[in-house]
Order: structure tokens, then sequence, then C-alpha cells
């Protein structure tokens, strides 16, 4: 028995002296990352760990909270938001009790509109573009192909 341990010791030691010298830390849980989280698009992807399911996640503003997410799985998807701040409060079932496990804040700006516009007509111009080209291409292909299938038949004659 001495020496297994003693055939394990350095393997052991290396592995602890690897894990200390990456900065190996326990992820407090909750949501994954730090800070305020911020959407340009009124969407936004939630991740948390180090709970066990069922999960909820309540969406609070100055009208009133919302469950958007209720479940098993360790994110969610939340979209259609206007501006505004929100508070994204995930929280982990007890027994019969709902317990808060952390709290975010959420910032919804979207793009503004002198950003917008520029981009819109930008797209219109590609699609105009692209269409023109498709019409343009399809005509002369119909012209060669009844070229070439009249042209024996002339040849006939």
């Amino acid at each position: 028995m001495r020496r297994a341990i003693e055939r394990i010791a350095p393997v052991v030691a290396l592995l602890a002296v690897l894990g200390f010298s990456r900065g190996v830390t326990a992820q407090a849980p909750g949501f994954v990352g730090k800070g305020e989280l911020r959407s340009e698009n009124g969407a936004i992807h939630l991740e948390w760990s180090g709970l066990e399911p069922p999960y909820r996640v309540q969406l609070g503003d100055e009208v009133g909270d919302e469950i958007v997410y209720e479940g098993r799985i360790a994110s969610a998807f939340v979209s259609g938001l206007p501006d505004g701040r929100y508070e994204l409060r995930l929280q982990q079932r007890d027994g019969t009790q709902w317990r808060q496990a952390d709290v975010r804040t959420l910032v919804v700006q979207h793009h503004a509109l002198s950003t917008v516009i520029p981009l819109l007509w930008l797209g219109a111009l590609t699609f105009v573009g692209t269409a023109v080209l498709v019409f343009t291409g399809a005509r002369r292909t119909t012209r060669k192909s009844t070229r070439s299938t009249s042209a024996p038949e002339e040849a006939r004659s």
C-alpha cells in the first residue's frame, strides 16, 4: 500500500501545482460573466452555472415582473425587448419555494436611427442591383437559346 502511494504522490503533486498555477477558482452560482448586460437589438442569450435544476428567470422593469424562462436547461434566449433597464433574476427551486440565486441588470438600447437608415438604403440598393443582374442574365440566356434552336430549322428550308 505504501508503495502505491509513493508511486502516485508525484502525479498528485503535479496535478495540484498545475491546478493552482492556472488560477482555478470555483465560480459562484449564477449568471455566467460579470457586470451589467447590454443589448443593441432587444435580444440576449443568458447562461448560468453552479445551480441544480429546475431554474427560473424573471425579467423586471418599472411596470412589473414577468417569468421569461422556467426549465431544466442552464440557458435561455430572451428577445423582443424595447429600450430600457431591466433586472434579471435567476432563481432555483428549493423544495416548494423559489430562492433567488443571482441578479443582473440588462440595458437595452437599440441601434440609432442614423445608423439604421443608411444600412436600409444600402440593402435596398443591393437588392435592386441583384434583381437587375438576374433579369438581364435570364433575358440573354433566353435569347441565345431561341436563336440556337431556330438556326437549324432555317438551314433546312
